[in-house]
């Protein structure tokens, strides 16, 4: 079954994913449990309307001014956001000595509430079988665990008791979770990728959670997996710290 859903909403799910805000919108962190950057602008344009948010940081006439400019933006992923310029000269007069950076991409979400279970191949990955990761995944192992800990859950394909691919939660909170995903180089275009999305998504709706999924506008690759996992594109995203 295909539920429908505001497109703004789920947007400003992405966010919530994404940042930590304060009471009155504004960015404060970013959602991780490890040090990650903050940003200064977020823009998030999908069919029905454009949504944003500023840093903490940011003076009102900075927001101000941000804002008029993201009023005029248009819902179109193949040339979105319209207004990119712009963006960047009002930040860099607010903050001349700073390099900007972005991140642009497209935005999806599991539209289907009738899930099945893992796909043939995949398991769940908890401490008591993390060494599956230990052949192509080590770097999950590490951080004293953090990643076993809060990541979760984390889904992987096994080939002869060793993982191949991985999909885990890479930002959440209580209402929405957004993937990671991981073939290791010898086994991609096989499908592994996809299995392990469709069997984390699958994962996360019983649990009442929403799936999402973001990848740059520039990653084919990816966006052809959550295409092929049953997402569905619902807007774009742009970042700049």
């Amino acid at each position: 079954m295909i539920r429908d859903i505001d497109v703004a909403s789920l947007m400003m799910k992405h966010f919530e994913v994404e940042f930590v805000f304060d009471d009155q919108g504004r960015i404060l962190s970013a959602n991780y449990w490890t040090e990650a950057k903050t940003a200064k602008f977020l823009l998030g344009i999908t069919r029905s309307r454009a949504i944003w948010a500023f840093a903490r940081e940011l003076p009102e006439n900075v927001c101000l001014q941000l804002e008029k400019i993201a009023k005029l933006e248009d819902f179109d992923p193949s040339c979105s956001p319209q207004h990119l310029d712009q963006y960047q000269a009002v930040l860099l007069e607010y903050s001349p000595n700073k390099k900007l950076e972005l991140y642009d991409s497209l935005t999806y979400w599991f539209s289907n509430d009738a899930p099945g279970d893992l796909v043939e191949g995949c398991v769940r990955i908890t401490e008591s079988n993390r060494q599956l990761l230990s052949g192509h995944f080590e770097h999950m192992l590490g951080y004293d665990s953090k990643v076993i800990q809060f990541d979760q859950p984390i889904i992987a394909q096994v080939i002869d008791d060793m993982a191949v691919a991985v999909c885990s939660s890479a930002r959440s909170n209580k209402e929405a979770h957004e993937c990671y995903v991981l073939t290791a180089p010898e086994y991609r275009d096989r499908g592994f990728a996809t299995n392990v999305v469709i069997s984390w998504a699958n994962q996360l709706v019983h649990q009442g959670i929403l799936p999402l999924y973001n990848t740059s506008v520039d990653n084919v690759a990816a966006q052809t997996v959550a295409s092929k996992a049953g997402f569905s594109l619902y807007g774009r995203a742009l970042r700049i710290h």
